[in-house]
């Protein structure tokens, strides 16, 4: 049986040094544009979820996407219905 990468680097470099482990995180900020995709699409693309534009008529299904969190960045003096992602993009 092979040792794992760690240990390995452990042997080699120094035998007396600790190595702990951690996970790194990723953050990433998009901004939505007007330009040739539809909005409505790109957010429920991006935000996993089921959302439908009332412009065109068109429902967007991304549901079954792995999204782990979705967060809207509003000011404090923002309209309630701001906070729907729905109402929002619509």
């Amino acid at each position: 049986m092979l040792p794992s990468s760690t240990a390995l680097w452990r042997k080699r470099l120094r035998p007396s040094l600790k190595v702990y482990l951690m996970a790194l995180y990723h953050f990433s900020v998009k901004v939505i544009s007007r330009g040739s995709r539809n909005t409505v699409s790109a957010m429920a693309y991006r935000s996993g979820c089921k959302l439908y534009d009332e412009q065109t008529g068109q429902s967007f299904d991304n549901r079954s996407k792995d999204v782990e969190h979705v967060e809207l960045a509003l000011p404090n003096d923002a309209p309630a219905w701001a906070v729907d992602v729905q109402r929002l993009m619509t």
